[in-house]
């Protein structure tokens, strides 16, 4: 297997103006390496320098395909599996607000990270809405998106992952309302 000497990659990132041109190397430096040695990998995961948003553009506006060995799934009981859970199926958006309501946590931006850093290709769509303040202005907000296409076999993991989290939401709820009527 042919190794890549990252020393020299490492040199043209410190002689670049922009971190994104180093970056957009690797990538198609390691696109290419898959390409010519015909193995079977999918790149999912996007960096971006300095907090930008990860768009629908920085995938070439074309779905990766993702399977089993790109991505790992969150502890079902958690806020990131929730937080994956109404992503799915992908397409659908989720912002902060919507998050929080069906969460009560206002962390989503933070549980979105972990996703991708596990390799679920999510992209962010910026809005823009109008405020009720006394004072009109508007107020800038991201809705996320699950931008990707499914292996078969990953999409029957998914749909049990979906069932087990809606499982776990279902007694959670049932819990609360037993404890309210108490």
């Amino acid at each position: 297997m042919e190794s890549i000497n990252y020393q020299d990659s490492q040199e043209q990132y410190l002689q670049s103006d922009s971190l994104d041109t180093a970056l957009d190397y690797r990538v198609a430096e390691a696109s290419r390496i898959i390409v010519e040695k015909g193995l079977c990998a999918i790149a999912s995961k996007v960096v971006r320098k300095g907090g930008k948003h990860i768009t629908r553009a920085d995938y070439n506006d074309t779905k990766p395909l993702l399977g089993s060995e790109n991505i790992e799934f969150p502890r079902k009981g958690s806020l990131q599996a929730r937080s994956l859970r109404r992503l799915l199926p992908a397409g659908r958006m989720l912002s902060h607000r919507e998050f929080d309501f069906d969460s009560c946590s206002y962390r989503l931006g933070g549980y979105i990270g972990f996703l991708r850093d596990k390799g679920w290709t999510i992209v962010d769509h910026d809005e823009v809405a109008p405020t009720n303040d006394p004072v009109r202005r508007t107020a800038k907000f991201t809705r996320y998106e699950l931008f990707a296409e499914f292996t078969e076999e990953l999409a029957d993991r998914i749909k049990e992952f979906c069932k087990a989290v809606d499982a776990f939401e279902a007694k959670a709820a049932a819990r609360c309302v037993n404890n309210k009527a108490a």
